[in-house]
């Protein structure tokens, strides 16, 4: 963790206007914000009726009304109506009804619209896009630069396959 206070619960309706201030960790424990919320590192479960930030680590159950960001690792659950995001590595299961973003994301990313430069495991969305990808793509269209996996959809590209470009599904081992 970050070596800041670390506090079993926060409630709040936005930063400042919140029991633990933003630069404390919230570890294990509940994080609950109205509009939205801030902490350094989080470990347990979160619930935000808006925004949930966290400015570090997250691991457990996150569930955002509209948006999650997560600047540090996440390990878990995660929910959010509009978009979560990951800046660093993210494992486990993300799911948003718009879209998942990660630079390095392993297990599942389900929303109309997914994006990792790295990804280990599986994107299911109208949408897929991964730099590197290791796994599963389905979607109506799949993207990636380098893959060793199966794209499954109506547009199926791969930038580093012999045949980059296929209609319903494509194949490479190219990773």
């Amino acid at each position: 963790m970050s070596g800041a206070s670390n506090w079993p619960l926060s409630i709040g309706l936005f930063p400042p206007l919140q029991i633990v201030g933003s630069s404390c960790d919230v570890d294990p424990g509940i994080r609950i914000g109205i509009l939205w919320t801030e902490h350094v590192d989080v470990s347990g479960l979160g619930v935000s009726g808006g925004v949930a930030w966290t400015t570090g680590d997250l691991s457990g159950i996150h569930v955002a009304g509209l948006y999650s960001r997560v600047e540090g690792d996440f390990s878990g659950l995660s929910f959010a109506t509009f978009q979560n995001r990951v800046d660093g590595s993210g494992r486990g299961i993300s799911l948003s009804a718009v879209s998942n973003v990660a630079d390095t994301f392993s297990g599942l990313q389900l929303s109309l619209a997914n994006v990792a430069d790295e990804l280990y495991g599986f994107q299911i969305g109208l949408y897929n896009e991964a730099g590197a990808a290791q796994g599963v793509q389905i979607g109506l269209f799949n993207s990636a630069g380098r893959m060793s996996g199966l794209q499954i959809g109506l547009s199926n590209y791969i930038d580093a396959s012999a045949v980059p470009w296929l209609p319903v599904f494509n194949v490479s081992f190219s990773f």
